[in-house]
């Protein structure tokens, strides 16, 4: 895991400011995604997502499903 940053002086610019939380926020999700994918549950079920993707993708090539929403616009 990444360490959260910090800074050593405070800031009173609002843009400074934000930019700092979204920072910290994107550190902590990027933690998460590392930690969830170090469990079992992740790596058991790894395969079965595979497996999943690939019938999406054919379903998307093969039958015109990459756009239902669209296509129902069209008509």
């Amino acid at each position: 895991m990444e360490p959260l940053p910090t800074w050593k002086r405070r800031t009173y610019h609002l843009s400074t400011y934000s930019k700092r939380k979204e920072r910290i926020w994107i550190a902590r999700a990027r933690n998460l995604a590392r930690t969830l994918k170090q469990s079992r549950e992740y790596h058991r079920t790894y395969r079965y997502r595979v497996r999943i993707e690939h019938t999406f993708a054919e379903a998307k090539e093969h039958h015109g499903l990459g756009r239902p929403g669209a296509m129902a616009w069209l008509r």
